[in-house]
């Protein structure tokens, strides 16, 4: 936390928000240590810094142990955004956050795509079907079977990293 605390001293008045996302994608499928984001909304807290769960990725139960990300992780952020999970390949997204960030919006849409009735009828049935087929328990499922897979070949000379939670 020290070169947070570094960063942010010299930077803090003119930092909004920490945007994380719970399981890093693009970055090889990462996971942080336990505990780190609960400590960076410590140090956020202090700096009246916003922290933002980014679910692009990791919402709608796709980690198969919470229903979002964050969840994994002990601590609640100050906004949520969201997107591919909900759609389902339809163009939509979304954020939620405390009442009072959201009450503080003057403009009357924060969407790029501005709830288009298609997309909202696809994330709709799309939710539906995720909790209907229990597909958050799907994840957990299928997910102990990758890590039990990995698991099998780490020691093969073509295997890199595994790097998963049981």
């Amino acid at each position: 936390m020290a070169d947070l605390r570094e960063v942010l001293d010299t930077a803090a008045p003119n930092v909004a928000c920490l945007i994380a996302e719970p399981v890093q994608g693009v970055g090889g499928f990462a996971m942080p240590p336990d505990g780190l984001y609960a400590a960076y909304k410590e140090v956020l807290d202090e700096h009246g810094i916003l922290f933002v769960s980014d679910e692009v990725q990791t919402g709608w139960g796709r980690t198969g142990t919470s229903f979002f990300g964050i969840g994994n992780h002990g601590v609640t952020p100050d906004a949520m955004t969201f997107a591919k999970g909900l759609g389902n390949g339809f163009a939509v997204g979304g954020v939620v956050a405390r009442g009072d960030l959201m009450d503080g919006l003057t403009a009357l849409g924060v969407a790029t795509f501005g709830g288009n009735p298609v997309s909202m009828a696809a994330a709709g049935a799309t939710l539906d079907h995720v909790l209907e087929n229990d597909l958050q328990g799907n994840a957990l499922r299928q997910g102990a079977t990758v890590v039990e897979g990995c698991a099998r070949c780490a020691s093969s000379p073509a295997c890199g990293t595994c790097a998963a939670r049981a």
